[in-house]
């Protein structure tokens, strides 16, 4: 094995910890335990096993996990969001102002 596939390899498979996993997928804490629990996104990995906190995500599963996100969102069977993106979609409108108006006459009152 030349030395830039141990490179690559070795890339592969370091850990990810949970703030890089954050900007690496796109998803938050939360997010990922709610996935991890119902089976959708890998499970992270305990680095300490006398009971620490800290864990972590293998770099390879990660990049699994992400290239099966994008194959399903460009296959045909992925719902239609072209309609999502027009302009105002969500969009209340100017905010309102709140509390007393300003330069208002006291006789107005």
């Amino acid at each position: 094995m030349r030395k830039s596939e141990k490179k690559v390899a070795a890339e592969e498979e370091r850990i990810v910890r949970p703030a890089e996993a954050t900007i690496f997928t796109g998803t938050t804490n939360g997010m990922r335990t709610k996935m991890e629990a119902a089976g959708t996104f890998p499970k992270r990995i305990t680095l300490n096993l006398e009971g620490g906190r800290a864990c972590g995500y293998l770099l390879s599963e990660l990049r699994a996990w992400l290239d099966a996100i994008k194959a399903k969102s460009r296959s045909e069977d992925a719902p239609d969001r072209s309609r999502l993106a027009g302009p105002g979609r969500g969009h209340k409108g100017p905010k309102k102002p709140r509390g007393r108006p300003k330069n208002v006459d006291k006789e107005a009152r």
